[in-house]
């Protein structure tokens, strides 16, 4: 299986850039959240369910990424 991790840090450089994820509360946008905050980047998370941003932003922090909900 292939690693998407790996693929996007082998091919973008997402250290210290912007990226906003609309449904980012669950689903492939609270993985691509996660996912890119491992990588550096600073996101803008928008969903309808402000609570699981927060926690969603807590995790991403937590994992030494930058989100604001």
């Amino acid at each position: 299986m292939i690693n998407p991790i790996s693929l996007l840090k082998d091919r973008l450089n997402f250290h210290d850039r912007a990226v906003l994820i609309t449904g980012a509360s669950s689903g492939i946008g609270e993985d691509i959240a996660q996912a890119l905050g491992r990588l550096g980047a600073q996101i803008g998370l928008i969903a309808r369910r402000k609570t699981k941003l927060q926690e969603l932003a807590d995790r991403i922090a937590a994992q030494g990424g930058r989100a604001l909900p």
